[in-house]
C-alpha cells in the first residue's frame, strides 16, 4: 500500500502545485 500510495501522493502535489501555478500565470502576465 505505501509503495502505491506514496508515488500518489507525490503525483498529486505536483498536480495541484502545477495547477495552482498555473492560475497565478493566467491570472497575472505571461511567463512565456
Amino acid at each position: 500500500m505505501a509503495v502505491y500510495s506514496g508515488p500518489k501522493v507525490v503525483t498529486d502535489g505536483i498536480v495541484l502545485h502545477l495547477d495552482k501555478y498555473n492560475e497565478e500565470s493566467y491570472l497575472g502576465e505571461p511567463t512565456t
